[in-house]
This record gives C-alpha cells, structure tokens and sequence, in this order.
C-alpha cells in the first residue's frame, strides 16, 4: 500500500471509529453504548439494541456474566428490558429483565465492570471494528 492511501485509510477509519453510534470502552470498567433502536415482542418484552455487541464483551454470551446496566442519559419511568447487541446471533444478549429508566433511541448505557479482561476477550467477528478506549477520569463512575 503506498504512503499516501495508507495516511488517507488511517485518518478515515479513525474519522469512522470516532463516530457516536461506535461503542467506547473505558477500561477497567466501562463500555460505553448508544440506543441504536427499542422495540416490544410479541411477547411483550421490551428490547433495546445497543451498538455494542457480543464482539465488545463475550462474557455474558460465553458464560453468563452478569454486568451492572445503567441508563446514563434518562431518569423516566422505569421500565424492563431486555439489552441486546446489533449482532445476530441469539447469544448476543447482555441482560434479561432488568429494570431501566425508559430508554430511547440515542440514550446512552453504560455496561460496567466490562474490565482489561473484557477488553482482551473482543473480537472483530462479523468484521466489526474493534471498540475505541477513552481514558478519562471525568466519566461517570455511578459512585456516590
């Protein structure tokens, strides 16, 4: 690849990766993802995809890892939901019925606890880029 399409490729896949709908990982603790959509099943069970996904954190796919979720954009009503991720595969589920300020398209959740170890486990499965790391002591902690 010559020098001036390499520079052009870098600055764009920085440019896409930078994007807002692109989940964020703070490691250590956090990811960070937007509300991409919310539905409700046939079932009833509210859903909300995220854009995070199973490539970001396996471990509730691998094992059943279970992560504290928070809404850090909403305080509506509470409400259940299922938090999914984008992929499609049936394990790509963070959480079943956990209860949540009503969420909506653009809200932004917080998956905790994601980890370093977390962060070594993710993949570029289905060609999905790998998350962006923020490193930054400003973000929520959700610690009084």
């Amino acid at each position: 690849m010559d020098a001036d399409l390499r520079v052009n490729a870098l600055y764009l896949s920085s440019r896409l990766r930078s994007r807002l709908a692109d989940a964020a990982r703070c490691p250590v603790t956090t990811i960070i993802a937007p509300t991409g959509y919310g539905k409700t099943t046939a079932a009833r069970t509210q859903v909300v995809i995220v854009d995070a996904g199973m490539t970001d954190l396996i471990r509730p796919a691998l094992y059943g890892a279970r992560h504290r979720i928070e809404n850090l954009t909403s305080s509506g009503k509470p409400r259940t939901y299922t938090v999914v991720g984008p992929i499609c595969e049936s394990s790509d589920t963070f959480a079943t019925g956990i209860e949540l300020p009503e969420t909506s398209r653009g809200d932004l959740l917080a998956i905790r606890t994601a980890g370093a170890y977390g962060m070594a486990m993710a993949s570029r499965y289905n060609l999905r880029d790998l998350p962006g790391a923020v490193y930054s002591d400003a973000l929520p902690t959700g610690r009084q």
